[in-house]
């Protein structure tokens, strides 16, 4: 695999729990590359709710 998402999006997303291994990330916006891939950013990405306040 060439492409991934990246794990700081992963964590965050409220799909985590969801198996996402055949969306297809070779077709997604890449935002960070290294040297043996490339991190994307996922079009399923969608943030957990933060709290407000303090």
């Amino acid at each position: 695999m060439t492409h991934i998402p990246t794990g700081r999006h992963c964590a965050t997303c409220k799909h985590k729990a969801r198996d996402c291994s055949g969306l297809n990330f070779a077709q997604m916006k890449v935002i960070k590359r290294y040297d043996t891939h490339q991190g994307v950013k996922c079009t399923e990405y969608e943030q957990t709710a933060t709290r407000q306040g303090g």
